[in-house]
């Protein structure tokens, strides 16, 4: 049991390292390869996440009361998907918010991202949901996980359909 658990994080590491690379640039003339932005890739990831963290929590967590289940997880990511819009809109800049996003200089998931969605979404769902589940422990675990793997994923797809460069 012992080895299945680190080769496990050993695996979570690598894929964790490669897909939220820590580097400096600083040449700011960045410039978007590809048509495809990463706020254009938001829509099928909204659907995607949500498939995935409804389902886990449904069959794994055993949170039976599907109307709640949905409503709270949708709840929770539309908060954690546009926190970083809200963020980029209300933070002061010498541009506009369209002319901030076209030429944002970096890829919307990362390891900023992934923190403002455990702290927005943890909450939210699990003690929305944790009176409806047999095991409160399990919850907790499912929403993490969960939310880890579709971050992941979400970054994994960001990365491969948009394409910039320095």
């Amino acid at each position: 049991m012992k080895k299945y658990n680190i080769m496990s994080l050993i695996i979570f590491g690598l894929i964790f390292v490669f897909t939220f690379p820590i580097s400096v640039y600083a040449n700011l003339s960045w410039h978007w390869i590809s048509e495809t932005r990463p706020h254009d890739v938001l829509p099928l990831v909204i659907i995607f996440t949500l498939f995935i963290e409804i389902l886990s929590i449904y069959f794994i967590s055993k949170v039976k009361n599907i109307p709640k289940v949905v409503l709270f997880v949708m709840l929770a990511n539309i908060l954690s998907f546009f926190a970083p819009y809200l963020f980029l809109y209300i933070t002061p800049s010498l541009y506009t918010f369209e002319q901030t996003i076209e030429n944002m200089p970096f890829f919307i998931v990362g390891i900023v991202y992934l923190l403002v969605t455990l702290i927005v979404e943890i909450p939210t769902v699990y003690l929305a949901l944790r009176k409806y589940s047999c095991n409160s422990k399990k919850l907790l675990y499912t929403v993490i996980v969960a939310n880890f793997v579709t971050t992941i994923l979400t970054a994994i797809i960001e990365r491969v359909i948009c394409k910039g460069t320095w």
